[in-house]
C-alpha cells in the first residue's frame, strides 16, 4: 500500500477522533461517496458528507474510531478495520461495535467510504475472505 494513501486514512480517522468533523476538500474528493452502515443510506459530496457529520453528532455524544488493521486490497482500495467507540446523545448508552471500512481514494483524497458492522464485513463485501 502507498505510504500516502495509508496515511491520509489514519489522518481522516485521527482527525475525527478528535473533533474535527469539518469537511476538508484537501482530505475528500469533491465526489465523495459515503456508506453508511449506521443509517442505510449514501451521502454524497460535500454536502451529503455534512448531513452524515451532522447525522452522526446529533445521535453520539461521542464517536471515535480505533484502527485496529489497515491493509490493500487487489483493487486498489483500503480494508480498514477495527472499532468504534461511542455513547448514545439521548441514551447514554455506551457502543464499543467492531466495524470494517472500504476506502477508495483518487487523487489523494478520499472519494468512497464504505462502512460496515462487524470487523471482517468489509472484507467479505470485497470478496477477501
Amino acid at each position: 500500500m502507498s505510504e500516502a494513501d495509508e496515511k491520509l486514512v489514519r489522518e481522516v480517522f485521527d482527525r475525527w477522533n478528535r473533533g474535527r468533523h469539518d469537511v476538508d476538500p484537501e482530505l475528500l474528493d469533491p465526489e465523495i461517496e459515503i456508506h453508511s452502515a449506521l443509517v442505510r443510506a449514501v451521502f454524497r459530496g460535500y454536502r451529503g458528507a455534512e448531513t452524515w457529520v451532522r447525522e452522526i453528532d446529533e445521535q453520539f455524544g461521542e464517536w471515535k474510531i480505533e484502527i485496529e488493521a489497515l491493509q490493500r486490497l487487489d483493487d486498489g482500495r483500503l480494508l480498514v478495520e477495527g472499532t468504534i467507540h461511542g455513547r448514545g446523545r439521548l441514551s447514554g448508552v455506551d457502543l464499543d461495535e467492531p466495524a470494517s471500512w472500504l476506502v477508495e481514494i483518487r487523487e489523494g483524497r478520499i472519494l468512497r467510504l464504505l462502512n460496515f458492522i462487524g470487523r471482517e464485513a468489509a472484507a467479505e463485501a470485497a470478496g477477501e475472505r
